[in-house]
């Protein structure tokens, strides 16, 4: 068991010494940022019955982000997010639960 521990180590050292360090832009410490965000609603469907009078509906967003200074923060960004409704009741609650990336 010692052995494979000792392996393991020096394995990982040898690893990290060949990890070389990454080259990033400068970017300024402080100053101001103005950046566009754009949303399209991608049509959503009709409200599926679940059961029980609930109801679930699927809405999906496509974003971007593009910097109007053109800097590279936050500049030609792409994401999309999901919502998904979870409608009780005759409308007695509501849920959403959303997720982005």
């Amino acid at each position: 068991m010692m052995h494979i521990r000792v392996i393991s180590a020096l394995t990982a050292a040898t690893l990290l010494t060949l990890v070389s360090y990454a080259q990033a832009q400068s970017i300024p410490p402080e100053g101001e940022l103005h950046v566009t965000y754009t949303t399209t609603a991608v049509p959503a469907s009709k409200p599926m019955e679940i059961g029980d009078g609930k109801q679930h509906m699927q809405v999906n967003l496509i974003m971007t982000r593009s910097n109007d200074q053109g800097n590279p923060i936050l500049n030609k960004m792409a994401g999309c997010c999901q919502l998904t409704r979870l409608i009780g009741r005759r409308d007695a609650w509501l849920l959403h639960l959303h997720r982005c990336r």
